[in-house]
């Protein structure tokens, strides 16, 4: 429909003739991907019929190569390339030159993302769902604060990517590059969204354009 202007369609649910529109994308193609995050039918489907795949929340080798393998298989089955496809894993992020700041950044947001992941997707970090019941029961009954605490430095390091440049280096090249995606796509988390989020303040966390210039100076080198 956006590369043509105009569609005609004759599905087995839905049936369109004639139907266009005079927005017109300013480059060639505009790129279609699938958010994804349990799997595995999100990925296969990204594999066989959109332009890439964009995964939440995953973090470890494990939870990556999921992933990317089901990727191919969808792309085996329509004939496609997977290396073609755009492959992005999107990760709650915090980077100091203070690591200990920074990771204390991230386990307040963690603490809030942990009640989305879905089982099978907790288990791919090697951590037994059943044991965050206490973070879930916290915030059932409104406890931020509680749900903050029991949040764990060990479950913030498995659940974002968060340290020093050269801990992010060093984790993205063991865990990211081997499993086949391409580039992360980073969320910062710094000291005004953790207040916002939970009323905490923490010290030695640059702002997002810091973290964005640290991310660019001392990061990005190491993989061009």
């Amino acid at each position: 429909f956006l590369d043509e202007g105009k569609i005609d369609f004759d599905g087995e649910f839905y049936r369109y003739t004639g139907l266009f529109t005079a927005a017109r994308p300013v480059q060639e193609h505009v790129p279609l991907k699938i958010g994804a995050m349990r799997g595995p039918k999100s990925f296969e489907l990204a594999g066989e019929i959109a332009d890439g795949m964009h995964q939440a929340l995953a973090y470890s080798r494990e939870a990556l190569a999921y992933a990317t393998d089901h990727v191919k298989i969808g792309a085996e089955r329509a004939g496609r390339n997977w290396q073609d496809l755009d492959l992005g894993a999107w990760m709650v992020t915090s980077i100091s030159e203070d690591g200990d700041a920074a990771r204390e950044a991230a386990r307040v947001v963690v603490a809030f993302y942990i009640p989305a992941m879905p089982r099978e997707q907790i288990e791919r970090h090697g951590i037994d769902p059943d044991s965050l019941q206490p973070i879930m029961d916290a915030f059932g009954r409104g406890d931020v604060e509680a749900a903050i605490e029991l949040t764990t430095m060990d479950l913030t390091e498995r659940l974002s990517l968060s340290g020093t440049p050269e801990e992010w280096v060093e984790r993205i090249r063991e865990d990211v590059v081997p499993t086949g995606f391409n580039h992360v796509i980073c969320a910062p988390i710094d000291s005004f969204l953790v207040e916002a989020w939970s009323g905490r303040k923490v010290d030695n966390v640059p702002d997002q354009q810091g973290q964005l210039r640290l991310i660019h100076d001392k990061v990005m080198p190491s993989f061009q």
